[in-house]
């Protein structure tokens, strides 16, 4: 459980024998995101948010669901593995013990183009991790908690990492170089990589997920998407991208942009300053939302569109 309105992690609850779970640390007013995870089960609603009032709150029951281990999973040496489709796979599990893994492009001929959920997930003896160049989808949690991992090489040619939490809690990698065939960043994909310092977006990302790089508290510099147009938003708690990151205090977005997507720097706490270029015309809604740190910025004259609570709660703001 999540403290919005403090930005703070609660703390990880577990169901009692009939499925029910209680908290009482709550602060009266405050927001709480409340996620479920399990691995072995999939969820009616994997997240939502609820304000603590006085007496406390009842959640809506969620339905767990065991998820059934697929018939067509084989094993094939250190790999587990699941046909999608034709000669295409996905690679379910990674049972091996070796600390540098080399993703194959062929397994039993067929090809991998996908790294599934949880494949690696919690290994931590993995340090680094290379990609074939058929891989087009990584999923969620397939490497969250490898705290061991110092190093990624992506193929050209992956397009979609997430899914949520693909890379989550990795506080060993230092650097994330993405090639410019990836499009979509997943919701919490690098939340926590406290080693990160620095990222260049290529031109391909055009959507970033919810929280997809909170708490990366060492990323001091990115180079912006030229091409992000969307976030992918909770129904509560928007996009909250850089969340957390405490020494990121400029962004310059470059020429060309011609759209900051709704909730893109929602709740920034420390960037202090944006510069935005002369070919910006929209400002999405909630883009700026609650960024306490921002002291200036100087909007372009041909700005045409500044959508609803994009500066809100800017308590910084002079100019």
């Amino acid at each position: 459980m999540y403290d919005i309105t403090e930005n703070e992690l609660v703390d990880f609850y577990t169901t009692n024998s009939t499925g029910n779970w209680s908290v009482n640390e709550c602060v009266i007013g405050n927001e709480y995101l409340v996620s479920y995870y399990h691995r072995d089960y999939t969820f009616s609603t994997d997240k939502f948010v609820v304000k603590a009032v006085e007496g406390g709150v009842t959640l809506d029951t969620v339905t767990a669901t065991k998820t059934e281990k697929d018939l067509t999973e084989t094993t094939s040496g250190d790999f587990t593995y699941t046909v999608l489709n034709g000669n295409n796979i996905q690679i379910t599990a990674y049972t091996g013990s070796a600390t540098d893994v080399v993703i194959p492009s062929k397994i039993d001929g067929y090809t991998v183009t996908e790294i599934g959920k949880n494949a690696f997930y919690k290994n931590t003896t993995l340090k680094s991790v290379v990609f074939a160049d058929t891989i087009v989808y990584v999923g969620s949690y397939a490497f969250n908690g490898c705290t061991a991992l110092e190093s990624v090489r992506f193929n050209s040619g992956l397009t979609t990492i997430g899914g949520s939490s693909t890379f989550a809690g990795c506080t060993s990698l230092t650097e994330i170089n993405l090639p410019n065939t990836v499009t979509t960043i997943g919701r919490y994909v690098f939340d926590g990589c406290t080693g990160i310092t620095t990222i260049d977006f290529p031109e391909s990302v055009t959507t970033i997920g919810n929280y997809a790089f909170r708490n990366c508290t060492n990323l001091s510099s990115i180079t912006y998407p030229r091409n992000w147009t969307s976030t992918t938003v909770d129904n509560y708690a928007g996009g909250n991208t850089f969340q957390g990151c405490v020494n990121l205090k400029s962004i310059v977005i470059p020429e060309g942009v011609t759209t900051i997507p709704s909730y893109a720097f929602s709740y920034s706490d420390y960037i202090e300053n944006f510069t935005l270029p002369s070919t910006l015309k929209t400002i999405g809604s909630n883009a700026f939302y609650q960024a306490t740190a921002l002291k200036e910025i100087t909007l372009p004259s041909g700005l045409t569109s500044i959508s609803s609570y994009a500066f809100a709660y800017c308590k910084a703001l002079k100019t």
